[in-house]
């Protein structure tokens, strides 16, 4: 939930404003488990000027209130419906009430996904470490400079599946794979398949050397059929924003399409990114779809093409038509920096270090409405 309001002068108290303070007056919601709330701050002309009509935004702000906000009960396992698992050499089947998840243990991830029918995923959540190149990014050569991270999550070699059926509801999948960086770095991710038809994922990135250069992007990419092509967030919008490109973009509820995601730029390059999402989902025109809901805020975008395809080409005209969702669930992309455009990289703060281990953890949930309200009481549910 999200606390706005409009005031009159009469109801703020202005007086200490020459002193540099501004009180504003709020009423403490109700607080619900799980929740958090912001307070939108928006300043506008009270008057027409020669420049902006009356109305105008001149200033906004968005101030988190840090309540004490109780926490979600975990769901109780025995509640869980049970799950059967049809374990091969190359596949693991696994099967519900109203899914059906097919994994591909030699490519090491989900080869289709269907929830009451509907094929919700052509393939992924594959490793990610590419973005294309912005026009500022090539100004340090970054096609040439990062290329290390450029087909790492592509050419991937999996060295290890394990299956893990213990319990009757749930499967736990561990997928352990080396990246071809010039110092062979390890890329782990941790399926466990609920009964529920959610499946959480958690991705490990360990780069094989400190010196190895910064990373674009730390992240997944999935593949989901054409009519997927309804976005609904929760996450700093409307707009594309990025780590060092987000603060004029609040956090709150946001709709759009696959189809808007796309800035056409001169040339094409990274564009779409969403940052400080809470969860994401990508659904058809019944409603029917995927919520993607992050342990901690992540970031995401949503595309007809892939990195590679935007870097591949010179002009929109000259991308490839296509039937699908490229749907990036991202820990990270790097700073579009700017600070110049013939050499300048991110500032340091804005930049993906090859120093350090990387983790984080989301969870997709089969659902079958767009509804927000649904959507957002779906995202608080908390699996064992």
């Amino acid at each position: 939930p999200i606390q706005s309001g409009e005031f009159t002068e009469e109801e703020l108290d202005l007086a200490p404003l020459t002193e540099g303070t501004l009180t504003i007056p709020y009423t403490q919601p109700e607080l619900k488990a799980g929740s958090e709330y912001f307070m939108n701050v928006s300043f506008t002309l009270k008057e027409d000027t020669s420049w902006a009509p009356a109305g105008h935004e001149v200033a906004k702000e968005q101030i988190a209130l840090l309540y004490a906000v109780p926490y979600v009960e975990a769901e109780d396992e025995a509640s869980i419906p049970e799950v059967t698992v049809d374990d091969q050499e190359k596949t693991t089947l696994v099967k519900g009430e109203d899914f059906e998840l097919n994994f591909n243990k030699k490519r090491g991830t989900i080869d289709s996904f269907t929830y009451q029918g509907v094929e919700l995923l052509k393939n992924g959540p594959t490793p990610n470490f590419w973005r294309a190149p912005t026009d500022s990014d090539l100004g340090y050569y970054s096609a040439n400079t990062l290329s290390d991270w450029r087909y790492a999550g592509s050419d991937r070699k999996v060295t290890e599946v394990t299956v893990d059926t213990e319990s009757a509801n749930k499967v736990v999948i561990t997928v352990n794979a080396k990246l071809p960086t010039s110092v062979e770095s390890d890329w782990q991710q941790v399926y466990t398949v609920y009964g529920t038809g959610d499946v959480q994922i958690t991705n490990t990135l360990k780069p094989g050397s400190a010196d190895l250069p910064m990373i674009p992007e730390v992240g997944n990419l999935l593949v989901l059929p054409e009519e997927f092509h309804n976005v609904t967030w929760y996450g700093r919008g409307p707009e594309e924003n990025y780590i060092d490109r987000k603060t004029g973009y609040n956090v709150g509820l946001y709709k759009s399409t696959v189809e808007d995601f796309f800035v056409d730029y001169i040339k094409p390059q990274e564009t779409g990114n969403r940052t400080d999402v809470r969860w994401v989902s990508m659904t058809n025109d019944d409603g029917i779809g995927l919520l993607a809901k992050a342990s901690t805020p992540m970031e995401f975008n949503a595309l007809e093409y892939t990195p590679e395809e935007l870097t591949n080409n010179l002009h929109s005209y000259m991308l490839p038509e296509s039937n699908r969702v490229i749907w990036r669930l991202n820990y990270k992309q790097m700073g579009l920096g700017g600070d110049n455009s013939w050499g300048a990289k991110p500032l340091d703060k804005y930049q993906i270090p090859s120093n350090k281990t990387y983790e984080y953890t989301y969870t997709l949930k089969p659902i079958s409405t767009s509804d927000v309200d649904a959507s957002m009481a779906e995202s608080k549910v908390v699996l064992p």
